[in-house]
């Protein structure tokens, strides 16, 4: 009788030219979207805060703090993601990059060697063709038990299935 509990999968992509310019273009239109949304968020905010100094000049000073946070937050979110295209930018061909991160689930059997089943898993992918999976144990290098560990159903990579690399 197994267990079966989660445990984190990352993704990760192979950098190519296509999927670098597909990042920077997607996170290029993003700071656009953002700028806009901070323009128009200018505009109608002033206009409210012009209307509450005539009414209620302390309700006022309240709402101007508010809309200064505000701004310094959108202004932290606007040069995280130009920092984010200036990485994407410096990415190397071949290099690998985490994507994004998922949990996943496997089965726990008595006898598993423990820090080798619930250890992570990297699908890699190049242009979003998946193209390996690997079991992460940060032990299995010195782990004679942590040798040849196969995730179930794992996708062989490419090189072994003879495919295009």
């Amino acid at each position: 009788m197994g267990v079966i509990v989660k445990r984190n999968v990352a993704l990760k992509a192979v950098v190519t030219p296509t999927m670098r310019a597909e990042v920077i273009a997607e996170l290029d239109a993003n700071v656009a979207e953002l700028t806009s949304q901070m323009e128009r968020f200018e505009i109608e905010t002033r206009q409210q805060w012009l209307q509450m100094q005539n009414n209620d000049l302390a309700r006022a000073m309240a709402f101007k703090k508010q809309l200064e946070e505000a701004r310094a937050q959108q202004e932290e979110n606007l040069n995280e993601l130009k920092r984010r295209v200036e990485i994407a930018s410096n990415w190397l061909d071949g290099q690998e990059v985490l994507r994004g991160a998922m949990e996943g689930f496997v089965e726990i059997e008595v006898g598993d060697h423990l820090p080798t089943v619930i250890g992570g898993v990297e699908i890699i992918a190049l242009d979003d063709v998946v193209t390996e999976i690997r079991a992460t144990n940060p032990m299995a290098d010195d782990d004679p038990a942590a040798e040849g560990y196969h995730v179930e159903g794992e996708v062989a990579s490419q090189d072994e299935t003879g495919g295009d690399s």
